[in-house]
């Protein structure tokens, strides 16, 4: 462990003493990342640093069977040893979704948008990331905000606009919102994902000025105005490239954006283990478990095609948005009850309501 390691743990271990009771202080003597005195940061290098190669292999790819979370689009073991919650990540927009049911009914995306109502997004977030919760649920797939650019895209739907200003507005009310529950956005499909036919193998061609002032401004506003926790690349190619592993486009969210979240696969998206680690991505999701990101990738930190110090980057950011948005403080309903849990209340329907109207 490095000095800066060692000195967090002693501090973490000397902070035990704020925990009150046997157990806590047993659960804070064996996982001292646990210990909330600690900012997200050093919780976060403290948890990284006590992984080993396959703990820290399990964390960037989803696991399988999927029905054993009860609905959800994807997700990833806990480890109780290293007391790590389940990700459960949840597909939404109009409200939770994946065969899920006794949840609220929300407008579409490009009609909660046409509200130009910021504040009404950021209780429609709050709703979302509440209800996500209940059903047990700490990853939300939301908001969409790519530019409804093509009148025939398949996903305009999903989408809060053609404008990036709103969409940004917007999303980073509904992130805001999502995340006050302690649960973690997803922003997404980044980017340029214009047209949905022929997703797995178009390319957007175009220009660094397009890029920038059509498609990159609602993302920048997002993680500097939204803090999201984390970001979807899309399926479609940028200037030939995939957008999973695009290092001009990946190096935006950090370079250009300050971003610290976690960049996470849409699913199928994924098409490489070296390329796609060293561009940017952090985890995927694929249409089977661990494609590129399980044992390939595992074998290619061993052979120094991907440096340790990359895989430790794309886990530090995982677990850093799940210290910084509270999901291991705040454990979400507990499964079987959550999938058969009616969160929907009458609050949230008069909210659907007045989105709907506004």
């Amino acid at each position: 462990m490095k000095a800066s390691g060692w000195s967090l743990l002693v501090a973490a271990l000397v902070a035990v003493a704020v925990v009150t009771g046997p157990t806590g202080i047993a659960r804070a003597a064996s996982c001292p990342w646990m210990n909330t005195a600690l900012s997200p940061d050093a919780r976060a290098e403290l948890l990284v640093g006590a992984m080993s190669l396959p703990d820290k292999i399990a964390m960037v790819h989803q696991a399988y069977p999927q029905d054993t979370r009860y609905g959800a689009a994807g997700w990833i073991p806990g480890n109780s040893s290293l007391c790590i919650p389940d990700l459960v990540l949840n597909d939404a927009g109009e409200g939770v979704g994946d065969q899920q049911v006794g949840t609220t009914a929300f407008p579409a995306p490009i009609a909660q948008a046409a509200s130009w109502d910021s504040s009404l997004q950021y209780q429609l977030g709050a709703a979302l990331g509440q209800e996500a919760a209940g059903k047990g649920i700490n990853v939300q797939l939301a908001p969409g905000i790519e530019t409804d650019r093509l009148p025939m895209n398949g996903r305009n739907w999903e989408y809060a606009s053609e404008d990036p200003y709103l969409s940004g507005q917007v999303g980073a009310a509904e992130v805001q919102g999502i995340q006050s529950q302690h649960v973690i956005a997803v922003v997404k499909h980044f980017i340029a994902n214009s047209q949905e036919t022929n997703r797995m193998t178009d390319s957007s061609d175009l220009s660094e000025r397009t890029l920038e002032e059509i498609y990159a401004p609602q993302y920048e506003t997002v993680v500097t105005q939204g803090g999201a926790g984390a970001v979807m690349c899309s399926y479609n190619r940028i200037n030939s490239v995939y957008s999973c592993e695009d290092p001009s486009t990946l190096g935006m969210l950090d370079n250009q954006f300050g971003f610290t979240g976690f960049v996470v696969s849409d699913w199928g998206a994924t098409h490489s283990t070296v390329a796609s680690a060293k561009a940017g991505l952090d985890m995927e999701m694929n249409t089977a478990p661990g494609t590129y990101y399980g044992s390939a990738l595992q074998t290619a930190v061993q052979d120094g095609q991907v440096p340790m110090a990359t895989l430790n980057d794309m886990v530090l950011r995982i677990v850093r948005s799940m210290f910084r948005v509270g999901l291991f403080d705040h454990p979400v309903a507990a499964q079987p009850g959550a999938f058969g849990a009616d969160v929907s209340t009458p609050a949230h329907v008069a909210l659907a309501r007045t989105v709907s109207r506004s």
